[in-house]
């Protein structure tokens, strides 16, 4: 069972256990009930209703769950650029550093469950919480806080989503600051399934051999838009990320920087 959020990138994982077919048997990939993140971190560290999920890495979660330490992308969610308010910019146009950013008192919508909500805390950024995302973008336009920080290759879809085109939300990019910090996603599975890990870990490992794996970050890259965010044009705010052991750290990315 997978998590019905990640139910559309599945084919990372069908690659993974599609590698193995010959030596642990045919599968069968089912999607999840729709929950939110911290439901299913529990569910999976329970060993209930999901048998995996792949999210940015916390030395909580490795402590909950068994990490497989397979990179399934997160430099781009690493590097986050907000959405505001349509007509807010001016706010943001005097902001130069980290520090400049926590004197001005602005806050940041986040969610409850995320990775990056403790990251931003560490680093003392004021935030918001809320554990469902759609509310998230609806307290930014009734100003319970100033910025919501996407991925960069969150933010296209999100104005499709809830911008003019989808739900007509009063929101806009922000267009000059650039926050960055180490960030890995890794698949985890129950600390009862020792088995599944070991077949992860075997199809990565055929795959990383055949330059598979490499080949389909490779080809992600191309999709994303980053020539519209402008991205080198943009003020970079560095955070730091305590939160990563040394194993996921030395985990391999194979897709590229985007300020490279």
């Amino acid at each position: 069972m997978l998590w019905e959020h990640l139910w559309e990138d599945r084919h990372k994982v069908e690659l993974l256990l599609n590698a193995t077919v010959e030596d642990y048997g045919p599968y069968e990939l089912v999607r999840s009930a729709d929950m939110e993140q911290g439901r299913a971190v529990y569910e999976l560290e329970h060993n209930r209703s999901l048998d995996l999920l792949w999210l940015p890495c916390s030395l909580e979660r490795e402590q909950r769950l068994m990490p497989v330490y397979i990179y399934m992308g997160g430099r781009d969610m690493g590097h986050r650029v907000c959405l505001i308010r349509e007509g807010d910019q001016p706010l943001f146009d005097n902001i130069r550093s980290l520090e400049d950013w926590k004197a001005s008192g602005l806050v940041m919508g986040t969610g409850t469950h995320w990775a990056d909500t403790e990251i931003l805390e560490f680093n003392g950024i004021a935030v918001s919480k809320n554990s469902l995302d759609d509310a998230l973008y609806d307290q930014l336009v009734t100003r319970r806080f100033s910025a919501f920080p996407r991925g960069i290759d969150q933010i296209a879809s999100a104005m499709q989503r809830h911008g003019q085109n989808g739900r007509k939300l009063n929101i806009t990019v922000e267009k000059r600051l650039l926050f960055v910090y180490p960030l890995r996603e890794i698949i985890f599975v129950s600390r009862n399934n020792a088995q599944l890990k070991q077949r992860l870990e075997a199809g990565y490992n055929q795959l990383v051999k055949t330059g598979a794996w490499q080949k389909l970050f490779r080809k992600k890259r191309g999709k994303t838009p980053y020539k519209e965010l402008q991205l080198k044009q943009r003020i970079v705010l560095p955070l730091k990320n305590p939160f990563l052991s040394k194993q996921a750290l030395q985990t391999p990315m194979f897709d590229r920087d985007p300020l490279e």
